[in-house]
């Protein structure tokens, strides 16, 4: 690090500890011989001075550094560099730019356990496909980061996860950044969390988002929200699922309106309910977890034992914050069943090792 024309620390092999170079001063980085230069030429009190110029000459107002062009006119060319440390399919960054100047491309690519990357042709041929004229790779792999401010948010977050699974240092990155003043509000984005498979009963989890018309985010934490009052109901701004059926939900404030569709599951759009609890021998006075787990119309999720009925055959007990009591048995084994607009989820339970009288089918029917 220098400042003020000197040398005032030096790293070897680490990152220096900030999170971003002080004021005034700068950070000379070297890899392989470049950092065997600078250790061996270079100590803490040392006077420098570094002379540069860029080419050609311009009235710059930002210059990032990459490996190679990825396209040219418009059309995707071979890999000028060598591809020997950067061939494969890995996480990339690379930036384009529309023939007349007016757009610019910032493309992220995600190498996770959800996507598999893309080789440098690959890149090439997307950048082209995008409408690049010219496009240039930047560093990938691990490197790869990419931070975005989502629609109506006043945070940032990731776009994707790193390669590695963790953010690496990076010595620059492009980033951009709104100066537009805010206006009145243009839009509202109404996020509803499991929209596809709410269950009746259910308190529906929501998050407005605001935006003007130059999209800066807007606080509308006053818009009303509104169900459509057959299957979903509002009171004192909390949704409910009332009934099964295709509902509908909006936040509303002044003129603008966000909405949107939720599915609250009924009988016939289960596929499945599965009860699981204690195994092996159930004592009196014990509580027992249980869990029950839903499919329907395409989605898992875990069932509140709040939203269903509980039945006990062969033994008295209660179902309390999801753990069962068994209070007291009659037989050698009994069921407890959870129920949801008539379909049943049935768990044999055993409460003594001796069973001499097993469950008859009749039983079991009248259980389902």
């Amino acid at each position: 690090m220098v400042k003020d024309s000197k040398v005032v620390e030096i790293s070897e092999g680490s990152y220096l500890p900030y999170q971003g170079v002080p004021k005034g001063a700068y950070i000379l980085r070297g890899h392989g011989k470049a950092a065997d230069f600078l250790i061996q030429n270079f100590k803490v009190g040392d006077r420098i001075r570094i002379e540069y110029s860029l080419e050609p000459a311009g009235r710059w107002s930002m210059v990032i550094g990459g490996h190679a062009l990825l396209v040219d006119g418009g059309r995707a060319i071979p890999y000028a560099k060598s591809k020997s440390s950067l061939g494969g399919l890995r996480a990339r960054t690379a930036v384009g730019v529309s023939k007349d100047g007016d757009r610019v491309y910032l493309v992220g690519v995600e190498k996770s356990g959800d996507s598999v990357g893309l080789d440098l042709d690959e890149l090439s041929s997307f950048m082209a496909y995008i409408g690049s004229w010219r496009a240039l790779n930047l560093d990938g792999g691990g490197s790869t980061t990419m931070v975005v401010r989502p629609l109506g948010e006043f945070s940032t977050v990731r776009a994707f996860e790193p390669e590695q699974g963790s953010e690496r240092y990076v010595p620059n990155s492009i980033g951009i950044f709104s100066k537009a003043p805010a206006s009145e509000l243009k839009g509202i984005i109404l996020e509803v969390k499991n929209k596809n498979a709410l269950l009746v009963g259910e308190e529906i989890e929501y998050k407005i988002k605001g935006y003007d018309r130059y999209y800066n985010p807007v606080s509308i934490n006053d818009a009303e929200i509104l169900g459509d009052g057959k299957v979903i109901k509002v009171e004192k701004g909390t949704a409910a699922a009332v009934n099964p059926g295709q509902g509908r939900i909006k936040a509303v404030k002044g003129s603008i309106e966000g909405k949107t569709e939720v599915r609250v599951v009924g009988r016939d759009d289960i596929d499945r309910m599965v009860l699981k609890g204690p195994v092996g021998i159930v004592s009196l006075g014990q509580s027992y977890d249980l869990k029950l787990t839903l499919t329907a119309l395409g989605s898992n999720r875990e069932v509140s034992p709040s939203l269903v009925q509980w039945e006990f055959y062969g033994f008295e007990g209660e179902v309390s914050e999801g753990r069962l009591i068994v209070k007291k048995f009659y037989k050698p084994w009994g069921y407890v069943v959870a129920r949801y607009q008539h379909f049943s989820a049935p768990l044999l339970l055993k409460f003594s090792q001796d069973i001499t009288e097993e469950p008859s089918r009749k039983e079991i029917s009248l259980l389902l």
